[in-house]
């Protein structure tokens, strides 16, 4: 069996497990039903990370004008700094380039200094605040810029 890690478009057939995955991993995670009525919807993508044929992460986000808003990033612990949510970033920034995006958007919380750490890797930067987003804690929204708005 290849441990080739691979990132593809989701399918029906992989709700189940999706919601599994962000069960694992999130603590306000989407149900199947929920990332199914989302999957109906043309402007919502989810993407799934494989290693040897198996779904190890996620990664979900609507496209919104010149934008895209990433909802959710899911990998779970076993799999994790293999490379797994770079790739599911970097499919994403791909697929908002492709459709015409000019930038990429989240909320992290400000307490998550290791995922702050991450995205700060892959270029974003934090351009608000939302207190009391999660619950008590405050997010922070990182936005990542780039065609003709990159210059802003």
């Amino acid at each position: 069996m290849s441990m080739e890690l691979r990132v593809r478009p989701a399918v029906p057939d992989d709700l189940v497990r999706a919601a599994e995955i962000q069960r694992a991993c999130l603590s306000r995670p989407w149900t199947a039903d929920q990332l199914g009525d989302s999957l109906r919807r043309e402007s919502y993508r989810l993407l799934i990370a494989e290693f040897g044929g198996v779904a190890v992460g996620t990664a979900d986000f609507v496209l919104t004008g010149d934008y895209a808003e990433i909802c959710n990033l899911a990998v779970l612990p076993a799999f994790r700094r293999r490379g797994v949510a770079t790739a599911l970033m970097t499919r994403a920034e791909e697929i908002a380039k492709e459709e015409g995006g000019a930038s990429i958007t989240l909320e992290v919380s400000e307490q998550n200094t290791q995922a702050r750490a991450f995205y700060a890797a892959l270029g974003f930067q934090a351009e608000g605040r939302r207190p009391g987003f999660y619950g008590e804690e405050a997010a922070l929204i990182l936005w990542k810029h780039f065609g003709a708005s990159a210059d802003r």
